[in-house]
C-alpha cells in the first residue's frame, strides 16, 4: 500500500504574489493531514521564491512527523536542514532561471557533491531521498553510493511532458522499470513532480512504488474545491495507505 506526499510550495507562490502571511501553509498542511496526507513536503529553493524558513518551522511544530524538506546541495541549505532536524529530507537539483524543478540530480558529474550531502545528513541521523530521473543507470549510482537506508524519488516530469500516449506509456514504463531496480537493490521508491490523480492510477498497479507526491495539481484543485477535498480525492486514486 502506497502513501500520499502532499507538497505545499504553491500554497506559498499564492502568498508571496501579495505578501502578508495568507494563505498559511502550516494551516494547509492540516488540511492535508485530515484529508488523509501522509507527508507534508516543501521545498526550501535558495532564492526563496516561495516556501520561506518561517514555513518549516511552523510545519515543525504542527507535524513534525510527516515534514519532508526538500532543498538542494548547497551547504548552507544542509546546515539548514540539520538545524530543522525534519523526518526526511530530500536532495534536488536547482538552476536559478528554472520555473520549476525539471529534473533529476546528476549522478554522474555531481556524483562527489551528491554523496557528500547525503552523508552530511546521513550522520546527523535524517532520512535521505535523493531525486533522480527514472534511468536505470541513474538508481544504480545511487546504489553505489552506499549511504544507509537512502531511497530514490523517479522524477515524472518526462511522464507529464510526454506528447502521446504511445510516449506516455513508454515513460510509465521506464518508470516501473527503475521502480522494481531500486526496490531489489533495497532502496524505497517514491515518484514525483507532475503528478497528477491521472497518472497516479495509471502507476498504482506498480508495487514498488511506496509512495507518490503531488504538489501543483493538488493546490489547482484545492483551489476550487479545498484543501481537505483536494486531498481525499487524490487518495481515492491510488491503493494508499489509512
Amino acid at each position: 500500500m502506497a502513501q500520499l506526499g502532499v507538497k505545499f510550495d504553491h500554497i506559498a507562490t499564492l502568498r508571496q504574489v501579495r505578501g502578508g502571511v495568507e494563505p498559511n501553509v502550516a494551516a494547509a498542511a492540516l488540511l492535508a493531514e485530515l484529508g488523509g496526507a501522509d507527508w507534508i513536503i516543501a521545498h526550501l529553493r535558495e532564492d526563496r521564491r516561495h516556501i520561506q524558513d518561517r514555513d518549516l518551522y511552523a510545519l515543525q511544530h504542527v507535524v513534525p512527523s510527516r515534514v519532508t524538506l526538500e532543498i538542494s546541495l548547497a551547504d548552507r541549505m544542509l546546515k539548514f536542514a540539520i538545524e530543522l532536524r525534519p523526518a526526511r529530507v530530500t536532495l534536488v537539483p536547482e538552476q536559478p532561471m528554472e520555473l520549476t524543478t525539471e529534473s533529476g540530480l546528476d549522478m554522474i558529474g555531481k556524483r562527489d557533491a551528491v554523496s557528500h550531502a547525503a552523508a552530511t545528513l546521513v550522520q546527523a541521523g535524517i532520512p535521505v531521498t535523493l531525486l533522480i530521473q527514472p534511468l536505470v543507470d541513474d538508481v544504480k549510482a545511487c546504489h553505489r553510493l552506499g549511504h544507509p537506508g537512502l531511497s530514490v524519488e523517479l522524477n515524472a516530469t518526462p511522464y507529464r511532458s510526454a506528447k502521446t500516449p504511445v510516449e506516455r506509456r513508454s515513460w510509465e514504463e521506464q518508470i516501473a522499470t527503475t521502480a522494481k531496480l531500486a526496490f531489489k537493490l533495497g532502496m524505497p521508491v517514491q515518484v514525483g513532480h507532475g503528478l497528477t490523480a491521472d497518472a497516479i492510477r495509471a502507476l498504482a498497479a506498480v508495487p514498488e512504488i511506496a509512495q507518490f507526491n503531488v504538489g501543483h495539481a493538488m493546490v489547482a484543485r484545492a483551489a476550487l474545491v479545498g484543501v481537505e477535498h483536494a486531498v481525499r480525492e487524490l487518495k481515492t486514486a491510488g491503493a494508499f495507505t489509512r
